[in-house]
């Protein structure tokens, strides 16, 4: 089976809705400050969209078949104007704020594919960095990230009062 990567398809709306609720599950089961997946996945879906429009970014969907079994979201960031605390070509980056792949598919490759179209579309702007954050809990990506060549490089930290 070929997977193909492409730009988001309205005819492939729902399946997409439908990874983003598995995500955000995922990640519920690691942080509890998350919503139920279905509960807000179509709106989120509609907000990364408009991110991807208004921020240079890209919607990629991994696709066998005409099914869906993955998507990664990418925009386009930049420090504020007057932070100057990073090298010039280092303030505006791309920023992956959405990876998913369905359960059956994961290990094959698919998402390290998604990453490299994605990287691509950085490196058509003359961009020098892309950035991921995961949770703190969340292993599996911070395995897959490594794997890919990216590394650590800040911490978050919060407080819940």
């Amino acid at each position: 089976m070929n997977t193909i990567i492409s730009h988001f398809s309205e005819a492939h709306r729902q399946a997409i809705i439908d990874l983003m609720a598995l995500l955000q599950n995922t990640e519920r089961a690691l942080s509890l400050d998350r919503q139920p997946g279905p509960l807000m996945a179509p709106g989120h879906i509609n907000y990364l969209l408009n991110q991807v429009q208004t921020q240079d970014g890209v919607f990629l969907t991994a696709v066998i078949d005409n099914d869906v079994i993955g998507f990664l979201v990418m925009i386009i960031s930049a420090e504020d104007l007057g932070d100057e605390h990073l090298e010039a070509h280092y303030r505006r980056y791309g920023e992956i704020t959405d990876l998913v792949v369905a359960p059956d598919h994961r290990g094959q490759g698919i998402a390290q594919s998604l990453i490299g179209h994605a990287v691509q579309h950085v490196r058509d702007r003359n961009l020098s960095r892309v950035k991921v954050t995961t949770l703190e809990n969340n292993k599996a990506a911070a395995a897959l990230y490594q794997s890919t060549g990216f590394r650590s490089a800040e911490r978050t930290f919060i407080l819940d009062i």
